[in-house]
């Protein structure tokens, strides 16, 4: 055993892993990677010029240093590095990432397919220039490819800032010219670098990406009904050891998703200064655990509501938490993936995220279906009070057809997850992308206080809306068979439900007339004609139309 010879075996970089790594992004995604690599190295700006031959990305960040460090390598050698991340800053750059795709695996991305060919232009702070090209060929192993580093003169660079770095693919991916990559390049760049560029902006710092001669629009503005900023703490267990961080919330919900068509945003999007992913409400097994939860802080059994699944599809907006991008696990790794476009389920801070996550949302939608029923529940019943009133003073009721009702605000009790999300939304912003629209309206806090004074009783009509169901869709209403007398109006009849998505309340109030004069007839009168009905229908429009024209037409 004394003698025998001690082997070591070399470890080599296949020329296929940049294949491989490559196959985790798209071509939008692989120039987000390089406009990351530009703001993290202290860039302004980054301009993208896509033409029929070449890509070219500049920018004017600090350039490529060429003295080596304490590690004995320079930028250079670390941007050749697989699987290894380096920040070239000395910590003064943004932080938005831990071992991306990163530069070369992008370049070898936008490259022609197995046959990289480009170069990087840089100046940095010491008045240096140089190029470097890159075209391994076929090379079994990329140990056995060293590109070479020119240095030029100063002055015959190619780059035009006085410091950055121009990056050239010479033989470029066909598939980079079709019209609809570059629609999904722009959605990209927006999507991933809105809410980085809006914070920018907040902090009186700039940062434009110029497309082919335009600079990218980050108005991100959130539309629909937009939402108060939440904050919100939640503990993770880091190998034994507990910890506290928060995640913000800026939610918005869209009453039509036809409002987010030339938009950038369309979903809801997990950030870590920049996006990692959408956020969806897609674990059954952690939506019936918030549920239970909720069930237990309210003292009563709450089911899973379809219609909050339902809604959450118009719900836009950002869930940021920087530290799912700093928090390292014991593989040194971040909770963003290796594509840095979703998170590690294995990752000690992602269940706990999600679970806070899922929490929020679903008491926001909560929140913002119960005060919507109250308003909407607050305007039938308007709309009732008045038709009545209408009906009344054409001696068209008796007075055994009504009953007393408030007039004013229900103060039903809220639970308490409910009010608590619902006192979130503070400041109720509807903004509206198409027509350039910002209206700030009543606070939600208020709408859910109980009146002050008495409210003023009124009579009424008995009434209910409510969907009669699959197959009653041609039904517009009925007289109630457990009530001495309750008018039920159908909410699944296809007129209702065409005649809802109307901003004119006039409408409705002529159809709930309508719904009320025909039941109150038939009820009254069991062999009436519909001749009879159209003729009692046709009267309240000749003696009463104008009225209620002048109370809704302009509400």
């Amino acid at each position: 055993m004394n003698d025998a010879t001690t082997k070591r075996i070399k470890i080599k970089t296949g020329a296929n892993i940049s294949s491989i790594l490559q196959s985790t992004v798209n071509i939008p995604q692989a120039f987000t990677e390089l406009v990351k690599n530009s703001i993290q190295n202290l860039a302004t700006y980054i301009k993208i010029d896509i033409e029929s031959d070449r890509i070219l990305i500049e920018d004017n960040g600090k350039g490529f240093d060429d003295t080596e460090d304490s590690s004995g390598k320079s930028d250079f050698d670390k941007y050749f590095v697989f699987g290894n991340s380096y920040d070239t800053t000395g910590g003064s750059g943004i932080r938005l990432g831990h071992m991306g795709i990163g530069g070369k695996l992008s370049n070898d991305k936008l490259s022609r397919s197995g046959d990289p060919n480009w170069s990087i232009h840089t100046k940095n702070k010491n008045k240096k220039a140089f190029v470097v090209n890159y075209n391994p060929g076929q090379n079994e192993f990329l140990d056995d490819y060293s590109p070479e580093i020119l240095e030029l003169s100063y002055e015959n660079s190619l780059l035009k800032p006085e410091t950055g770095a121009l990056i050239i693919i010479n033989d470029i991916n066909k598939m980079v010219q079709e019209k609809k990559i570059l629609q999904q390049i722009t959605i990209e760049l927006k999507t991933f670098f809105g809410f980085l560029v809006g914070k920018l902006s907040e902090e009186g710092k700039e940062f434009k990406i110029i497309l082919n001669g335009s600079s990218l629009d980050f108005d991100y503005r959130l539309p629909g009904t937009a939402f108060g900023d939440i904050k919100e703490k939640f503990e993770y267990d880091l190998y034994g050891e507990k910890k506290e961080t928060q995640v913000e919330f800026k939610l918005s919900m869209v009453g039509n998703r036809s409002i987010l068509d030339k938009h950038p945003l369309k979903n809801v999007e997990i950030i870590s200064e920049v996006k990692v992913c959408n956020f969806n409400l897609s674990d059954s097994d952690l939506i019936e655990n918030i549920y239970k939860k909720i069930s237990e802080e309210s003292g009563k059994k709450v089911d899973v509501q379809p219609s909050v699944l339902n809604l959450f599809r118009n719900l836009v907006g950002f869930i940021s938490c920087p530290q799912l991008s700093s928090v390292l696990d014991k593989t040194g790794m971040p909770a963003k993936d290796l594509s840095h476009h979703g998170l590690r389920d294995d990752h000690p801070i992602t269940e706990p995220f999600l679970r806070k996550c899922y929490e929020v949302v679903i008491d926001v939608i909560r929140a913002y279906l119960k005060l919507e029923s109250e308003n909407r529940d607050e305007k039938f019943k308007q709309i009732v009070i008045d038709i009545t009133e209408m009906l009344s003073d054409n001696d068209d009721l008796d007075d055994d057809l009504l009953v007393d009702t408030d007039e004013g605000v229900d103060a039903d009790e809220i639970d308490r997850n409910i009010k608590n999300a619902a006192k979130r939304a503070l400041n109720k912003i509807e903004y509206d992308p198409l027509n350039q629209k910002l209206n700030r309206e009543q606070n939600w806090e208020d709408k859910i206080k109980p009146p002050t004074h008495a409210p003023k009783k009124r009579k009424v009509l008995n009434y209910e809306i409510l969907d009669f169901g699959i197959g009653f869709e041609g039904e517009m209403a009925r007289v109630s068979d457990f009530d001495s007398f309750k008018i039920m109006i159908n909410s699944g009849n296809n007129k209702f439900k065409k005649i809802d998505e109307q901003e004119n309340p006039l409408f409705m109030a002529a159809h709930i007339a309508e719904c009320l004069i025909t039941e109150i007839a038939e009820f009254k009168d069991p062999s009436i004609s519909l001749k009879q009905v159209q003729d009692k229908v046709s009267n309240f429009y000749s003696t009463s139309y104008d009225k209620m024209k002048e109370r809704f037409l302009n509400t």
